[in-house]
């Protein structure tokens, strides 16, 4: 199949209660009037991700959006960085708003890393997104195009879930490429403990 993220699965990344523990809770905002709004509430531990609610309405306005926002308490909020206006709603609602990288290539990087974060299993789903959960398994390349990047639909949650992913996995990419860069054997050969992979 064309599926763009076929690393999840539902027997491996759902779960129903968030394990007790120490997280930040973010989120990410893809603003939407026409296209569904979309904004994930994220539970991070410093290395994993826990998707544990979802907000996805249509007909919102970029002031009702960031209203919403605001009424969460977030402690970091990661916006489409193309939305100057819904920025500038979420900022003069005093929300802690982060930077996220755009632009070329930024689509296919996002995809990439939360294929990784699937595949090593530091992204979890719970099970009541069922938004995020039906746009995983649908997500898809155009079979008949050699783009890279996935067809522009169902996709509002993902979207929002890759800004996240891209502002805190810089240093994840930093230490893949270092470790191409080295060499496998090398790497492996490694026994100095503070450098842990």
């Amino acid at each position: 199949s064309g599926l763009a993220i076929p690393e999840f699965s539902r027997e491996k990344h759902l779960y129903e209660e968030l394990p007790k523990g120490s997280y930040e809770k973010l989120a990410g905002v893809d603003f939407g009037y026409v296209h569904h709004a979309a904004v994930p509430e994220i539970y991070w531990t410093g290395e994993k991700l826990w998707v544990e609610d979802e907000w996805y309405k249509i007909g919102r306005t970029d002031a009702q959006i960031a209203d919403y926002v605001a009424s969460c308490n977030f402690q970091a909020v990661y916006p489409d960085p193309e939305n100057a206006g819904g920025i500038e709603e979420l900022r003069r609602k005093e929300v802690n708003v982060r930077e996220v990288k755009k632009g070329k290539g930024s689509v296919v990087e996002g995809v990439q890393m939360i294929r990784e974060l699937f595949l090593g299993k530091r992204l979890m789903i719970n099970k009541r997104c069922v938004n995020l959960i039906s746009e995983l398994e649908s997500y898809s390349y155009n079979e008949d195009s050699k783009s890279e990047i996935p067809i522009k639909e169902n996709d509002d949650m993902i979207d929002a879930l890759r800004y996240v992913v891209l502002s805190l996995f810089p240093k994840i990419n930093k230490q893949k490429k270092l470790l191409r860069e080295l060499g496998q054997q090398k790497w492996n050969n490694q026994t100095n403990p503070t450098n842990p992979v």
